[in-house]
């Protein structure tokens, strides 16, 4: 690959999510429906690891589905971007002068990274890039690096938004997620509710992973 050529893999939140939201629904279904028809009894910790398991495969099998390559170029003046579909091969083409750029702000969630890019007149274009894309972590720097150049040189500045892991708002959402991860237990025992693992598991995952990223950021500013 080239100098400020990047080859990367764009990840379409929406379908994404609309992926997660299926394998769930088929991996908690599946084994239950199964059981129904062939009126086998199993142990309720076999059940769970039957639907861990068949969650895994098929979200490990439907991967490349929601992996669309994409290719990217910092010219002097502008930045080309074009996604090619891995389900209809199609691409998609986004183009804009660096002039035209007012701000953007780089985030890191548990599944992809994120790029916010906040142009002229109030359009925002929003790209998710998979960890293993190879060349992000070049394309990231030779974009700040750029965004400084560009500024060093013009009355306008570009500036790069924090993240909500920086801001007050992404501190409060920690906090509160402390909270829940802790208050859940002693609420469904105190009610004497089944706790629901498969679900705890979800949510503990994601919660950890945003105080993680909040205490990361806040450790990096000391």
């Amino acid at each position: 690959m080239k100098m400020h050529q990047y080859q990367l893999i764009h990840i379409p939140r929406g379908l994404y999510t609309l992926r997660l939201l299926l394998i769930l629904v088929v991996a908690l279904a599946l084994p239950f429906l199964a059981l129904m028809i062939i009126e086998v009894h199993l142990n309720f910790v076999l059940i769970i690891s039957i639907c861990f398991l068949i969650a895994f495969l098929l979200f490990k099998l439907s991967a490349r589905l929601v992996r669309n390559d994409l290719y990217a170029v910092i010219n002097r003046d502008s930045l080309t971007i074009i996604e090619t579909s891995s389900i209809t091969k199609k691409n998609r083409k986004w183009e804009f002068n660096w002039t035209n750029l007012n701000s953007y702000v780089f985030e890191t969630t548990q599944y992809y990274h994120i790029l916010r890019l906040y142009i002229a007149e109030g359009k925002k274009i929003t790209l998710t890039f998979d960890h293993n894309s190879q060349d992000f972590s070049r394309f990231e720097k030779d974009f700040h690096d750029k965004v400084l150049a560009i500024n060093k040189n013009r009355d306008s500045v570009i500036y790069m938004s924090p993240s909500i892991y920086e801001t007050k708002t992404g501190l409060i959402l920690a906090a509160l997620l402390v909270l829940l991860m802790i208050g859940w237990p002693i609420a469904a025992w105190w009610n004497s509710k089944d706790f629901q693992i498969g679900l705890a598991l979800i949510f503990y995952s994601g919660a950890g992973f945003f105080i993680y990223m909040v205490y990361q950021y806040r450790r990096s500013k000391k």
